[in-house]
């Protein structure tokens, strides 16, 4: 049986992105019919370059909200699919000063726990602007992106 220990150790993710840069990732001006850099590709980056003790602390957390059915607990997973051809990232305003940012690369997905409660979730998907006001009382799974099959 191998050794639990081991298996709970740090390790580097395996999750594989094109990291955004302005020189690859562009926003499109409709009114100009011109590319413009997504300003957004530094702050992705930098929130999907996280150590790996961030990796294994949100890892925990997300498996310890999956695993909780107490139905008093203040959190709960937030899951978003990225079905665009552009990284994004997605923010979660609630009341106060609750606010999460969560990196999504393209054609993949990423999970946060979050407190319960309202929230007002906004993004820049390939240009185009998201929003979207939710109630998050269970766990959520939201879909950005075109669906359509390629």
């Amino acid at each position: 049986m191998p050794n639990t220990r081991q298996n709970l150790q740090p390790k580097k993710s395996t999750e594989t992105y094109t990291p955004s840069t302005p020189q690859n990732t562009f926003v499109v001006n409709t009114a100009a019919n011109t590319a413009i850099p997504n300003a957004e590709a530094e702050e992705f980056n930098m929130l999907m370059n996280v150590s790996p003790i961030e990796h294994q602390n949100k890892t925990v957390k997300i498996l310890n909200s999956l695993f909780d059915n107490d139905p008093n607990a203040k959190e709960c997973i937030v899951l978003i699919q990225n079905q665009s051809d552009c990284n994004i990232i997605v923010r979660m305003e609630g009341v106060g000063t609750t606010k999460y940012r969560l990196a999504v690369p393209a054609h993949k997905d990423n999970s946060i726990v979050v407190e319960k409660g309202q929230y007002l979730f906004t993004s820049l998907v390939c240009g185009a602007q998201y929003a979207s006001q939710k109630t998050i009382q269970k766990p959520i799974m939201v879909a950005l992106g075109s669906a359509t099959a390629k």
